[in-house]
């Protein structure tokens, strides 16, 4: 491991462990509140003497209700938790079984990057890469790395042209350089994933944890890339061969300055909603070596 990953501390945003913090802790809430609404609450006779009351009906009628209500929500929590833990296994088994694994032998090039990036950052394990063809799997962050500490998804099409383009060659290493930093800070862990499985649900927290976490591993790709990192950036963001005619520095800057009161809405709703920081606040935070903005929504917001 290199000296400068020594600590993990310094790549991060300042916002990601709080909310971490904020997700597990409302992620275990919710937890308790299932537990306490199937197991606590039907009997309480409390409850069940002032429902009996208020609905007019035998105490005998509320406890068999009670029951049948208990018997649902437990049926409801199984098919929920199947769901989570087997879209979990899906990903994985899907990936590992249908998408084209690189070696040393399928684009070396590759391979010989994420090894060097992955002892650069004392990873236990070498993850493997894959290219996937197909549609995007639809969990939430499998597509962006951080899902499982083994495996990097890379959108085949999207490398192609970084092949076919030598010169565009840095988006495809700052690419696989920030998904090496999203296993290098534990995003992939698979404890992290399932200890917020439930409050990533909640609109605007998860997407607010997800854009943390992408400026944090933003940061770690900079480190390793080194001085190409900026324009890695810009071309991981657009297809290489548009780069020819972009200053990648100023890359998406212009989207964010309207006149349009409905535009300037939707753009506020989409960088609240998005699960990853838009490009232009992206490239901001990069160039300029800052935290990265969650909340601001104009490149020159406070």
């Amino acid at each position: 491991m290199d000296e400068k990953f020594k600590n993990k501390k310094q790549f991060r945003h300042a916002a990601e462990i709080p909310l971490h913090v904020i997700i597990i802790t409302l992620n275990l809430a919710i937890l308790v509140f299932i537990g306490w609404l199937i197991f606590i609450l039907p009997q309480d006779p409390e409850l069940i003497q002032f429902l009996s009351t208020f609905f007019d009906v035998p105490k005998e009628s509320i406890d068999a209700s009670l029951d049948n209500g208990e018997c649902v929500l437990i049926i409801l929590l199984i098919i929920v938790f199947i769901r989570i833990v087997g879209g979990y296994l899906k990903y994985i088994g899907n990936t590992s079984s249908f998408e084209v694994k690189l070696s040393q032998t399928q684009m070396p090039q590759v391979s010989k990057i994420c090894n060097q990036y992955s002892h650069r950052c004392g990873l236990k394990y070498e993850p493997y890469v894959y290219f996937y063809t197909h549609k995007k799997s639809g969990i939430p962050g499998s597509d962006e790395g951080i899902i499982s500490p083994y495996i990097i998804r890379l959108d085949a099409n999207q490398a192609k042209s970084y092949f076919e383009y030598e010169s565009f060659w840095p988006g495809l290493e700052f690419l696989i350089a920030r998904e090496i930093g999203h296993i290098y800070l534990g995003h992939s862990s698979v404890l992290l994933y399932f200890a917020c499985c439930f409050a990533r649900k909640i609109p605007f927290i998860g997407a607010l944890q997800y854009r943390a976490m992408c400026y944090s591993a933003d940061r770690v790709a900079a480190e390793l890339v080194g001085e190409n990192a900026l324009q890695g950036l810009g071309m991981s963001l657009v297809k290489p061969k548009n780069t020819t005619y972009l200053n990648v520095e100023e890359l998406f800057i212009g989207d964010q300055k309207t006149d349009s009161g409905l535009q300037k809405v939707a753009i506020i709703y989409n960088n609240l909603t998005s699960l990853e920081p838009v490009p232009a606040l992206r490239i901001y935070a990069l160039k300029n070596n800052t935290q990265g903005k969650l909340f601001s929504v104009f490149i020159n917001d406070d």
